[in-house]
């Protein structure tokens, strides 16, 4: 294992046991100094069954909680396997694989590792194992980490292989990430290998929602990769169309399966596409043998098949009823978490987990030695009860961009809480790439309609609103600006005017706004300009405001030729001013040339101000008018008209 000591340096411990046994080699806090039950990160407490002695009786049924998977072709392999030999490294390939002696290949990666403090929260009760399937004799180390120690040994085991499964008790001081390092001790071939508990798993049906708009190509792998993912698979799949008709062969092909249901319907957003799903997987669930869950999955993720049966293993080993997420990692960076989970915070804004966390590295995987904060996770891979979804009910049409995040609040009430297990994931082009546009209208609208909705009595201050709009006016994002006051202006009309009118009406009015205050593209920054970055810390409120005056004077005397090239979250009035610059993401993919505009800024200016008092007068009475009306706009029935509308 690259950059890592091997499990064993001094002796090769007790002899192996009968062939196809295990042969304790040091048993509860082998190695010493582990940590006392209740550590921090593991709520489980010693007499939670859980955590007792694993292996559990001959008679208890054993249930597979995770499946050791190999490296498919096109993927990081260090996120699966990592084997070492006297020589150094090696890429392991796909099972069954072939040790020599001495080669030790270990678990301590993020999809095969088993996320113990996540499991003592949120799995089923009972003994837990590691087992595999191995021919030739090995011997098998159960490592731990708890936050902030080094690596430790819970227990060895000596096997002498003969293909049968042979289960590795995991101790019951075990605390922390949890893996499992096989060392060989001659020639040996690894045939499979899983983590598995005592407990009998509750049936699941899983049905599976995926949409899509004129993204032909990456929908086709994902959906061949659901349909030939090995093991637990879904039953049905509706594929909802809001583009134009498939034109690729090969995809036609794929949504011709039985499994497959193809809607074809208008252009409702991701919103109106995964509600669609949401109330056809629904009515499904009314027969027998009808789907359990349903799994929102975007189209265009990178998709390792079998995350969906590892999704559908652990939905049936949950301790209590819960939604499922997967976490997001970053397409551009394989081995890089973007968002594993995130927590909601006030006025709808989301902080991700565990973002930049390199997986492919100790420190990256450290994090999850402890059960991370969550209760959010976006619709690219989430799977959900329909039982709850029917307490929940549909979401609002919000088109997108706040759809996933009013659900999260529904399904928390219907007592299905959302929960991102680590090893769940999916590859993703992650949102610094995008260069934001006309979803700035979207996300402030959505916004203010989440807070009446679920926090009317703190609804977001009208303070607050004005700096919304204020630094876009004056550091020369004026399309931004434009889209915000629409925004503003949309949310205090009230859901019934707003839903009186066709979503893509709505979306038409804003993607056409301000298209001559919009900044320029650019290929690349010009050679030469300072780069002013984000700052680490968070900027005063005083300091925006000065930054606010000391824009506004200087519009005075504008200048038009870039000065510097400006990380988007540095863009600020006070940093910019009255000044042209490129702005950019700090990955550097895309770039925007901003030019001051005098007349544009000022009324800007002015009608921010205005948006502010009208705010202040009228948000009290639109918030009532949400908290009355919204629901008749997400009803079945509301749905089913829009679902019915032409294409």
């Amino acid at each position: 294992m690259s950059g890592r000591r091997p499990v064993d340096e001094t002796s090769d411990g007790p002899a192996p046991g009968a062939p196809g046994t295990a042969s304790g080699m040091g048993g509860p806090g082998a190695a010493g100094g582990l940590d006392a039950p209740g550590a921090a990160g593991d709520p489980a407490a010693p007499s939670d069954p859980a955590s007792e002695p694993s292996g559990g009786t001959a008679s208890a049924p054993r249930a597979v909680a995770r499946e050791v998977l190999d490296p498919p072709a096109g993927l990081p392999s260090a996120l699966y396997l990592r084997l070492r030999g006297p020589e150094g490294p090696r890429a392991p390939g796909r099972l069954p694989i072939e040790m020599a002696a001495g080669e030790t290949l270990s678990l301590d990666t993020w999809f095969n590792h088993f996320p113990l403090p996540w499991w003592r929260r949120h799995g089923a009760p009972g003994a837990l194992a590691f087992e595999l399937e191995v021919e030739g004799p090995v011997e098998v180390a159960l490592r731990a980490q708890t936050p902030g120690a080094a690596a430790r040994t819970l227990s060895r085991a000596a096997i002498e292989g003969t293909g049968a499964a042979v289960p590795v008790p995991v101790p019951s001081v075990a605390r922390g990430r949890l893996w499992a390092e096989i060392r060989a001790r001659g020639p040996v071939r690894l045939l499979a290998a899983r983590w598995t508990v005592a407990a009998a798993p509750r049936p699941v049906r899983l049905a599976l929602g995926m949409v899509t708009h004129e993204r032909e190509g990456p929908l086709a792998a994902t959906l061949r990769e659901a349909l030939g993912a090995a093991g637990p698979a879904p039953v049905r799949i509706w594929l909802v169309n809001q583009g134009a008709p498939f034109a690729d062969p090969g995809l036609r092909a794929l949504a011709a399966d039985p499994r497959v249901t193809p809607i074809e319907q208008a252009n409702l957003g991701g919103c109106g596409g995964f509600a669609r799903c949401m109330a056809e997987a629904l009515a499904a669930a009314e027969a027998p043998d009808g789907p359990t869950h349903l799994l929102l999955m975007d189209d265009d993720i990178r998709l390792d098949g079998r995350m969906i049966g590892r999704a559908i293993r652990h939905l049936s080993l949950l301790r209590e009823e819960a939604s499922l997420g997967g976490a997001m990692l970053d397409l551009r960076a394989p081995t890089v978490v973007h968002e594993a989970g995130a927590e909601r915070a006030r006025f709808g804004v989301i902080r991700a987990v565990a973002q930049g966390a390199d997986l492919a590295t100790a420190e990256g995987l450290a994090p999850f030695a402890e059960a991370l904060p969550g209760g959010f996770n976006g619709w690219w891979f989430f799977a959900l009860p329909l039982g709850a979804l029917r307490v929940a009910g549909l979401p609002p049409p919000l088109f997108l961009r706040g759809d996933d995040l009013d659900l999260s609040r529904r399904l928390d009430a219907a007592g299905a809480p959302t929960t991102t297990p680590p090893g769940l994931a999916v590859w993703h082009e992650p949102f610094y790439a995008k260069a934001t546009s006309w979803q700035h209208y979207y996300d402030l609208r959505n916004r203010l309609i989440h807070a009446a909705l679920h926090d009317p009595g703190d609804p977001p201050k009208t303070l607050d609103l004005l700096e919304r709009l204020l630094t876009p006016a004056l550091s020369h994002d004026y399309a931004t600006a434009e889209w915000r006051l629409l925004a503003m202006r949309h949310f205090l009309d009230g859901p019934e005017a707003l839903f009186a009118r066709a979503p893509q009406e709505i979306h038409a009015e804003a993607t056409g706004l301000a298209a001559d205050r919009r900044p320029v593209p650019l290929e690349a920054a010009p050679e030469g300009l300072p780069v002013i970055a984000a700052p680490e810390a968070p900027v005063s409120a005083a300091t925006h405001a000065l930054g606010f005056l000391r824009a506004t004077l200087a519009l005075a005397a504008p200048r038009r030729t870039p000065f510097a090239l400006v990380h988007e979250k540095a863009a600020r009035p006070g940093v910019v001013r009255a000044r042209a610059h490129v702005r950019s993401d700090p990955a550097g993919t895309w770039f925007r040339l901003h030019v001051p505009r005098r007349r544009a800024a000022l009324s800007l200016l002015v009608r921010s101000l205005w948006a502010a008092l009208r705010y202040r007068i009228r948000s009290g009475r639109a918030i009532a008018a949400w908290q009355a009306s919204a629901d008749a706009a997400r009803s079945p029935e509301a749905w089913a008209r829009l679902f019915e509308g032409g294409r």
